[in-house]
């Protein structure tokens, strides 16, 4: 799978022994306790403004559901070798959930380009999602457009010759119920507007290949992201919100978004707010604010990240994952070294036949470098 990544930009990964059904359960059990949520009916409710349904509150990046999904879908990526990793370093990103209602309409959005802004010249970045819903998802890409340097933000195709091309050349990828799509940053994509039949769920994820010790925004801000439960920024620098910035420029949504707010969120997250028009003057109205506090700001944390956790969204070559929703031990990953690298390239410039060294999985009894019991390498 790590020659389609590279080759085509994207790939599709099968989620080994995870029990839909029992998933679903927990990621609605999740939005209907989020912290910041009132007692929720998840029939009913609506935890986000907008079409697109990604939530932007600080649970939604914290739950303990949402941590344990991290570790899964990292576990079953490195399974599947689709990341060129070797000599290299691993960095799991923040990104969010999304929990899209029927009817809703998401945006539609001109073929892009999602780039990080903060990535360094050799990072690679990835993003996707795992499919949650019961049928098929799908993505609308270019494959093999991914070939250009890193660059910033939402980089929208903007010459009309280039964009031709490329919306002649779009295809819709399947992403099947209970698998996940991984896919290059760089790689051209648009977002359909089209509604949903059905209530829409997802996880997106997002992983960092580096050389670098620091994370993607600096260690003192993914400590504090992760200490206070805070809204992290997303991999292309962006601020997750509750509702789109254009909806307080209308009058038509100040009321729904009032009534919205106070029927879904706790009373210490509903500000007065004050409007100005021209048409009815000086207006204060309460509603959430568009970026949420952090749960420590609100009294409400979660349970601490473990060290094993915290590891995880920082640079890393040796890590522990739980590789299935039922696991009850998490397994020791560890990636092959520069001196790997390098003996490999020596032994094939010889002529030799010799395989690129591959992700090790090393099952033991413990979470410490202690003798292991079983090895075997991802990737056959």
């Amino acid at each position: 799978m790590q020659s389609k990544l590279d080759s085509d930009g994207y790939v599709i990964v099968p989620i080994r022994d995870f029990p839909l059904d029992v998933v679903r359960s927990e990621f609605d059990a999740m939005i209907s306790s989020f912290p910041e949520f009132k007692d929720c009916d998840i029939s009913k409710v609506v935890p986000v403004g907008g079409g697109f349904g990604a939530l932007g509150n600080a649970g939604a990046f914290h739950a303990p559901f949402l941590r344990r999904m991290r570790e899964i879908v990292t576990f079953n990526a490195l399974e599947a070798d689709i990341f060129d990793a070797c000599g290299h370093k691993i960095e799991v990103l923040f990104d969010r959930i999304m929990f899209r209602r029927k009817g809703k309409t998401p945006q539609k959005e001109q073929i892009h380009r999602d780039l990080s802004a903060a990535a360094k010249k050799d990072d690679v970045i990835y993003g996707g999602w795992l499919n949650l819903d019961l049928v098929d998802q799908h993505f609308h890409t270019v494959p093999a457009s991914h070939d250009v340097p890193n660059g910033s933000g939402f980089a929208i195709i903007s010459d009309p010759m280039e964009k031709l091309m490329y919306q002649s050349r779009i295809v819709r990828i399947v992403v099947p119920s209970g698998h996940m799509l991984v896919f290059n940053q760089k790689l051209v994509h648009e977002i359909v507007a089209t509604p949903a039949k059905h209530d829409m769920r997802r996880v997106f994820c997002a992983w960092r290949i580096t050389d670098c010790d620091e994370p993607l925004f600096g260690e003192s801000m993914t400590s504090k992201w992760i200490n206070e439960q805070g809204v992290p920024l997303l991999k292309s620098g962006q601020t997750p919100r509750m509702w789109p910035k254009t909806y307080a420029n209308f009058s038509k949504n100040w009321a729904p978004m009032e009534k919205w707010s106070k029927e879904t969120f706790i009373d210490e997250l509903v500000h007065d707010h004050v409007v100005k028009s021209s048409k009815f003057g000086t207006l204060k109205m309460k509603r959430v604010n568009p970026t949420m506090e952090s749960l420590q700001q609100i009294g409400k944390k979660y349970t601490d990240y473990d060290r094993h956790e915290k590891a995880l969204m920082c640079p890393w070559r040796m890590t522990y994952l739980y590789p299935t929703w039922k696991s009850e031990e998490r397994i020791r990953i560890e990636l092959p070294s520069k001196c790997d690298l390098e003996a490999y390239k020596i032994v094939k410039n010889t002529g030799m036949k010799a395989r690129k060294p591959r992700v090790e999985i090393e099952e033991s009894d413990s979470e410490d470098d202690i003798p292991l019991t079983k090895r075997f390498k991802i990737g056959k």
